[in-house]
């Protein structure tokens, strides 16, 4: 039997990328069984999942589908704190989840997306004959804010556009060496791990 997950994320970039890594991610622990129910549900930045109404809604709306048996959200961190956003989320939505008897998790990326493809980007400019990495070094990812326009900055030709350059970069991505460098995707793949075993087990488990 399958076991379906609706994603909740950030933007534009996330919604044609987000399933992508999901898949990637799922197969790479073997979970097959483990597909996404709808296609994502932007909710907008942190600061709105931390205060706003209208995550609320959504995730209302997501955790409560008759054909989505958990919720993973997925956004950016920026300069935030990853702990601090994801305790605060946390706190909103554990009785919601609760009283569906679903399981939730929460994933934020440190910094931006694009932090995971500085973070090996030695490795991404392997499979990527457009990437020029020079001698940036994997492990200077996380003094960059802007890491889109770090990257952009690495690409031969045109500039890094989300809406139509994150979904190929992510099929690119090598999961097990990048989850070593860049903690938020090895956060990811043990969140997907968590949410298979609260879906089996009927338990509601939450990444904190």
């Amino acid at each position: 039997m399958f076991r379906k997950v609706a994603l909740l994320v950030e933007g534009d970039g996330d919604v044609k990328s987000m399933p992508l890594l999901f898949r990637n991610c799922a197969n790479h622990l073997q979970l097959y069984n483990l597909t996404l129910s709808h296609m994502p549900i932007k909710v907008g930045d942190p600061i709105g999942a931390c205060n706003g109404a209208r995550f609320i809604k959504l995730f209302t709306y997501a955790i409560g589908l008759k054909d989505t048996d958990a919720v993973l959200v997925c956004l950016d961190c920026d300069d935030d704190c990853s702990i601090k956003i994801s305790k605060l989320i946390h706190a909103r939505i554990r009785e919601l989840a609760t009283s569906f008897d679903k399981p939730a998790a929460i994933c934020l990326f440190n910094r931006e997306y694009e932090s995971m493809f500085l973070a090996n980007i030695s490795i991404l400019a392997q499979s990527r004959s457009d990437i020029s990495c020079g001698v940036f070094q994997d492990t200077d990812w996380h003094k960059y804010r802007d890491a889109k326009g770090k990257f952009s900055s690495m690409l031969l030709g045109l500039s890094y556009k989300e809406t139509r350059d994150q979904e190929k970069y992510t099929a690119a991505i090598d999961i097990e060496s990048t989850r070593k460098k860049y903690p938020a995707l090895d956060h990811f793949l043990n969140s997907i791990a968590w949410l298979n075993a609260g879906i089996q087990d009927g338990k509601v488990l939450y990444c904190d």
